[in-house]
């Protein structure tokens, strides 16, 4: 009824890209599309809501700028921006900046908590421990990789459409029977992220695999979310085990973990992963963020010209065909 939004991230920035519009008009679908899935416990993440939130809200922002732009050009009389003072060509970007921040502060439902919560670390790391969280943020890079590529595709696949309630009712049945052993299967992911330490070494084993399980059976079936959050919990997870097996402390891994998602849905660009991951992480942790971020991206240089990432991973597009 309302359409298949949200739109995944990547579409989402490469409109931005490209100069295009993140239309306004989308906002009502993917506000109550999220939601719905969301509430329901269906495992994906929020990230994509947001980017389609901010997207079509920042659209709707531009064209009011524009608008104010004409009405001080009409006001003074003069032809195009270029003729009016600095002062003014500036107001209504200045105008936008003032309305952003009245809004963020007094948002009716408070701002935005994403459930993850680590103590302050105290910066003891020994070498053991920076050896062990380069090595597993780079050794998880691959897999998160493929693990990605995967949800994509099942994301762009356009069967459900077919039959959309069958199919969501379908995955809704799987999901839930992948949740029969432990409920943290169900919904994003950052509000079990941090039980993720108390569980047992099955429980995790099992979440490893069932929660990325059940984000590909959601997408392909039109549940609509994001990839980032459950991967970021899945990794986590299989993060928790290596820590309890070597008897490092936990929350290292776990950040780790996270730094190397954020890496890989980055493309291995060091800074834009380190700021995502700080979404999760306390600033305490940067050294942390850094060690797993550059493993990341150094497995990810490594394995593109070895190919053994997707196609997406490394050009962005298929190889041309080979001359004859």
């Amino acid at each position: 009824m309302l359409g298949n939004q949200p739109e995944s991230i990547e579409k989402v920035v490469d409109k931005w890209k490209n100069h295009e519009r993140v239309e306004p008009r989308t906002i009502p679908a993917t506000m109550v599309n999220s939601l719905l899935a969301l509430v329901a416990g269906g495992p994906v993440g929020f990230e994509e809501a947001l980017a389609g939130l901010l997207g079509g809200s920042a659209t709707w922002i531009g064209d009011r700028i524009q608008a104010v732009q004409r009405l001080v050009r009409r006001t003074f009389g003069a032809d195009d921006d270029e003729s009016l003072p600095s002062a003014l060509r500036q107001l209504p970007y200045w105008l936008a900046a003032v309305a952003g921040l009245i809004t963020y502060r007094w948002l009716p439902f408070g701002q935005l908590d994403t459930g993850f919560r680590f103590d302050t670390f105290d910066g003891d790391l020994n070498v053991t421990t920076v050896l062990v969280s380069f090595g597993f943020a780079a050794i998880v890079s691959v897999p998160i990789a493929w693990a990605a590529h995967l949800a994509n595709r099942a994301e762009d696949a356009a069967r459900f459409r077919r039959a959309p309630l069958p199919f969501a009712m379908v995955a809704g049945l799987m999901f839930a029977l992948l949740a029969m052993p432990t409920h943290l299967v169900l919904f994003s992911g950052q509000t079990g992220y941090q039980s993720l330490p108390e569980l047992g070494y099955g429980t995790l084993a099992y979440l490893v695999v069932a929660k990325w399980v059940a984000l590909v059976i959601a997408l392909g079936a039109g549940w609509r979310g994001g990839p980032v959050f459950p991967l970021f919990f899945s990794v986590s997870a299989a993060a928790v085990l290596v820590a309890n097996g070597l008897g490092l402390e936990v929350d290292i891994m776990m950040v780790a973990g996270t730094a190397a998602v954020s890496a890989v849905f980055l493309k291995g660009r060091i800074a834009a992963a380190f700021l995502l991951t700080m979404y999760v992480a306390p600033p305490s942790y940067a050294v942390v963020i850094l060690i797993g971020v550059i493993g990341a991206a150094v497995a990810l240089a490594l394995a593109g010209p070895a190919r053994l990432l997707p196609v997406e991973q490394t050009t962005g597009k298929a190889p041309p065909p080979a001359k004859a």
